[in-house]
């Protein structure tokens, strides 16, 4: 629609009297406010979290009594994971990307369009409790994001990903969720990637290097389950504040629309 200068200069504006329009001032300004101090809740349990996270895989902090202490050992990842390859042929139309807060999910709600390939037969497909990593890199995870599937029965991903299931009779996959959400895992990947090098637009990790990667982990289930259930604790914290600070900018947002109809 076209607005021609001498509408805009010209035309009636309304607004409301001097008492409302205090009203409104006022109210923005508490929300402003509770969106300020929301938002820094957010980035202080984030923080809280990473160092909680990579405390814990550095056995810095034990959630057993210490006589129940049994030492960590170190595994190869291809000691309690296996790689998948299996083909999505037509079993499942939901493509899959990796979202930092989201996890795995379909391209549809998270780009708001589909940016996989119309032929996904050849994708990847994932099952509900499987992994993938993304060898993508951004400011929150320098050497790319490993997530499992939670949020669908099946999926299907672009083969650029590594996908791989865990042994939960080796180590529990709950364990193994938290652990790639700490920063422990980065050196064992930093040490096989070619430096410098990247490939459609990835980080240039080997996926025989990847699965042969060493990781230090609890052998004991006890320990392991010790382990899982705190950390999804401290992650609940977090997603809360988070989905409460979105809550206050929709609010924000959706009252601003509606002021001046």
């Amino acid at each position: 629609m076209k607005v021609n200068n001498a509408a805009v200069l010209f035309g009636d504006v309304y607004f409301p009297n001097a008492t409302e329009q205090s009203k409104i001032v006022e109210f923005l300004q508490i929300l402003d406010y509770r969106i300020k101090k929301q938002r820094a809740l957010v980035e202080s349990l984030k923080k809280y979290k990473r160092g909680t996270f990579d405390a814990v895989f550095s056995q810095k902090i034990r959630l057993i009594p210490k006589p129940q202490q049994r030492e960590w050992r170190s595994y190869k990842l291809s000691d309690f994971a296996s790689r998948i390859t299996r083909k999505n042929g037509v079993q499942s139309d939901i493509p899959l990307t990796i979202s930092a807060q989201y996890g795995l999910i379909d391209q549809r709600d998270f780009f708001s369009k589909t940016v996989a390939s119309a032929d996904m037969s050849n994708y990847y497909l994932l099952h509900k409790g499987e992994y993938a990593y993304n060898r993508s890199t951004s400011s929150d995870y320098p050497f790319g994001s490993v997530k499992r599937l939670e949020l669908y029965p099946m999926g299907a991903v672009s083969t650029l990903y590594l996908c791989f299931t865990v042994n939960n009779d080796i180590i529990l996959s709950d364990l193994i969720k938290w652990y790639f959400e700490s920063s422990k895992w980065h050196r064992t990947v930093q040490e096989i990637c070619a430096e410098g090098a990247r490939n459609h637009g990835l980080l240039n990790v080997p996926t025989n290097g990847f699965f042969n990667t060493i990781h230090m982990l609890p052998s004991d289930p006890v320990e392991q389950m010790a382990i899982a259930r705190y950390l999804e604790l401290i992650q609940y914290k977090y997603d809360v504040a988070l989905q409460e600070l979105d809550m206050l900018m929709f609010l924000k947002n959706g009252f601003l629309q509606q002021l001046f109809i």
